[in-house]
């Protein structure tokens, strides 16, 4: 599982945002050589909201 953390500029909320991603890696398969390579077709998305007193590891 790959754990991505970004902070970008939200310019609707005029402030800087964090967002955090957990990818798991249980799409991909071995391919002849051995090689791990991706299954075509989308990822399960969840999405978990918080309110304004909240945080994105909370």
């Amino acid at each position: 599982m790959a754990l991505i953390r970004i902070n970008f500029m939200a310019a609707s909320l005029h402030r800087t945002v964090p967002l955090m991603v957990c990818l798991p890696t249980d799409k991909l398969v071995p391919d002849e050589q051995g090689v791990p390579r991706p299954i075509q077709g989308p990822f399960a998305t969840l999405y978990l909201l918080h309110g304004i007193l909240g945080s994105e590891v909370d």
